[in-house]
This record gives C-alpha cells, structure tokens and sequence, in this order.
C-alpha cells in the first residue's frame, strides 16, 4: 500500500516526529490534517493498524479518508462498531465501546502491529487502558485535538499508557 497524498511541511514534520518513536502522541488543532498524517503513517510503516475511534460517525470518516490518501482496496479497510464486526486485519477502524464485550476485551486487539487512537482525549482511560493491556502492538500513536475537552489533558492521555510516551 502506497501513500498518495501530499503533506505539508507541518504534516511532514509531525509524521516524522511520530514515527522517530514507537509510542507518542500527535497534539495538532482541529483542520490540522491528522487523518493524512495518519495514512502517511500506516503506508510508512507497513504493519497491520487498528484504529480506534469514539463515535460510529468517526469510523466511517476514517474509511473515507483512507482510501482518498492511500492506494488500498475498500475491502482492505476492515470496521467494527455500529453493530458491524467486518475486520481485515490489514487496516481496521473500531469504535472503542464496541471491543468491549462482556467487561472483557476481545482477543483479537492482540495481533495488530499499530494503534492509532483519534482524539484520544474523548476515550475514557478506563476504556483506553483495558484495550491497551490487551494490545501487543509495537506502535501506538494517539492523536489529541483538543487536550482540556471533556476534563482529559494531555497527561491523562499519557497516563493511561503502558509506558512513557513522546509528544509532538
């Protein structure tokens, strides 16, 4: 899969400041482009992601955007949430609430290389951290657009890592 967009200078410099490391968080204003940052991410680093959103409407954004910045398939693009668990495992879009089931979180997080977690600062950390402690993924990068809305901060988004991350 080829990444087809174009970033800014801006964007360049995110994606490479996120991808200098293997956990860290992308802090960027809404309209900055973090979902091209993002597909120029996954086409870069060429392992299975998991994308976690909060809202359904998200999920299908996400689709949309991928396949407008990366040269993939539809059916490469796997979603689960909204009452659809239709996953790939190439790249995959899920609504946070909908991998809990049960108060268990499904298994299935554990085989994706990268987590990317959008707008990480609406995912309650108790959400957050029990997908987290199931995740084996080598990258997670969570995007933060807004770090005071709904009473998260940058550290909590931190602190509701596994270990210490890097922001840029």
């Amino acid at each position: 899969m080829e990444f087809v967009g174009t970033l800014s200078m801006l964007q360049d410099g995110a994606a490479r400041g996120v991808m200098a490391h293997e956990i860290g968080i992308l802090s960027a204003t809404t309209a900055f482009g973090k979902t091209v940052v993002a597909a120029n991410i996954i086409a870069t680093r060429k392992v299975n992601t998991l994308i976690l959103v909060h809202r359904r409407e998200l999920m299908d954004q996400w689709k949309e955007r991928l396949q407008t910045f990366l040269e993939i398939q539809e059916s490469d693009i796997g979603v689960v949430g909204g009452g659809k668990d239709k996953r790939t495992g190439k790249i995959d879009i899920a609504v946070i609430q909908s991998l809990n089931s049960k108060a268990q979180v499904k298994e299935y997080i554990s085989g994706y290389g990268q987590i990317i977690v959008d707008e990480c600062h609406h995912v309650s950390a108790f959400s957050f951290e029990q997908v987290l402690k199931m995740a084996k993924a080598k990258y997670v990068v969570r995007f933060n657009g807004n770090p005071s809305k709904a009473g998260w901060s940058t550290s909590d988004c931190v602190d509701a890592m596994r270990t210490d991350p890097n922001t840029h």
